[in-house]
């Protein structure tokens, strides 16, 4: 079931994929928050392992940029497929699918 348009704009947290898309090394991202929060933002399997934490703490309302380089927080380097990248923040949660090609 899709959001309905007033329901996204009152929405405290977007995530947005800022390119590029299908990823080859670096992927970016970006977070749009309308009052500060408490965000935790990873990047997850198919499976829904945690590949990599982007971010886990308190963030200022506005746009923040983040990165993903492709790697696990073990620095090992994900293999090509989708993963997807989650925040969540409250009771909220907000994911984007990210498709890695190496």
């Amino acid at each position: 079931m899709e959001p309905r348009p007033e329901e996204e704009a009152v929405r405290p947290v977007t995530l947005m994929l800022a390119g590029p898309c299908p990823a080859h090394s670096v992927v970016q991202l970006r977070l749009v928050l309308r009052r500060s929060e408490r965000v935790h933002v990873g990047v997850y399997d198919l499976f829904g392992r945690r590949v990599r934490t982007l971010l886990d703490g308190t963030v200022a309302a506005g746009t923040t940029a983040l990165s993903w380089d492709g790697h696990a927080d073990r620095g090992s380097l994900a293999s090509s497929g989708v993963y997807f990248a989650r925040a969540t923040w409250g009771s909220g949660r907000a994911t984007l699918r990210i498709p890695l090609v190496r």
